[in-house]
C-alpha cells in the first residue's frame, strides 16, 4: 500500500513544462518527496502511453480492439518503466558497469512471464 496525491493543477503544470522544454521542479520548490516523484511518474507514464503506439510493433497490434491495444501499450510501458528502474537501481548500487555499457538500448516487450528485452546492435 502506498500513499498518492494527485493535483490537477500540478499535472497541468508538468504537462506545460514538458511541452515547452522547461525544467520540472518539486511541488514545494525545495526537495522532491515520494508524492512528487509518484505524481511526476504518473504524468510521464501517461505521456509515454499516449505516444508509445508509434514505437510498438504494428503487426502485434493490428486487428486488436482499441481497448486491448491500449492495455498492451500500457503493459509494455509499465514493463519498460520497471526495467529502467532496475537499471537505475544497478547504477545506485554500483553494479551497472559490470553488466552493461554506458548506453543500453533495445526493444522491450512485456509478457505474462515478465519482460523480453532485445538489445539493439549499433554499427
Amino acid at each position: 500500500m502506498i500513499h498518492i496525491r494527485f493535483e490537477k493543477q500540478r499535472a497541468e503544470a508538468i504537462l506545460a513544462a514538458l511541452d515547452t522544454g522547461q525544467a520540472i521542479a518539486p511541488a514545494n520548490g525545495k526537495a522532491w518527496t515520494v508524492d512528487d516523484a509518484l505524481m511526476l511518474s504518473g504524468v510521464l507514464m501517461r505521456v509515454a502511453v499516449a505516444t508509445a503506439p508509434l514505437a510498438t510493433e504494428g503487426e502485434r497490434l493490428t486487428g486488436e480492439v482499441v481497448e486491448h491495444r491500449a492495455m498492451i501499450v500500457m503493459r509494455d510501458v509499465a514493463g519498460a518503466l520497471g526495467y529502467l528502474a532496475k537499471l537505475t537501481e544497478m547504477v545506485t548500487s554500483s553494479t551497472y558497469d559490470a553488466e552493461y555499457s554506458p548506453v543500453h538500448e533495445g526493444v522491450l516487450k512485456a509478457t505474462d512471464a515478465g519482460v523480453d528485452f532485445i538489445p539493439m546492435k549499433r554499427s
